[in-house]
């Protein structure tokens, strides 16, 4: 972030493992990584008076099947979705097809859709939600599993949007 320029975090910076990381945003504890263990980030920069966000997901060591296909039914979900971002989308009918994906995963009770515009305030308006017509941030959270995100900075353009990000998105593959 500062080799890019970041003037400083935009929030606290969150790294979850285990089983607390089903829970997102925790402070910090004495627990150790280990082998196994999923792995939540979230973080932001501000940049000349404009923050950033970003969460990614991933394992200490290899995953096992149940971990990848959580993480990649995640992953799928963001890329089915954000295809069909455009001004007039309406997030109701986003959030229906995430919504079935999940389902069809046997991730219906994980799913969370909610999300935030950012600027020069971390957590512009809107505030988003299925029935608020602007943005996503959908992501599986399951307690005492783990959470699989991958959030980042999207741009709505005329055409459709634009990832913002540089970071890939599968960090379980790198």
């Amino acid at each position: 972030m500062f080799r890019g320029g970041a003037e400083h975090p935009a929030f606290p910076i969150s790294v979850v493992a285990g089983a607390r990381s089903g829970l997102k945003h925790m402070p910090p504890s004495d627990y150790t990584i280990a082998d196994g263990d999923m792995v939540f980030f979230d973080l932001g920069a501000r940049y000349m008076g404009y923050n950033s966000d970003l969460s990614r997901v991933t394992v200490c060591g290899t995953p096992s099947p149940e971990q990848l296909r959580f993480m990649e039914t995640q992953a799928q979900i963001v890329e089915a979705v954000s295809i069909r971002i455009r001004p007039g989308a309406v997030i109701g009918d986003l959030a229906k097809i995430a919504i079935e994906m999940a389902e069809a995963e046997g991730y219906g009770d994980y799913l969370y859709f909610r999300g935030h515009g950012v600027g020069t305030g971390f957590t512009d308006p809107p505030a988003l939600a299925p029935g608020n017509p602007a943005a996503f941030e959908p992501m599986l959270v399951k307690f005492d599993f783990g959470c699989a995100c991958w959030e980042d900075m999207w741009h709505v353009t005329a055409d459709g949007v634009e990832r913002l990000n540089q970071s890939p998105p599968r960090f379980w593959e790198h």
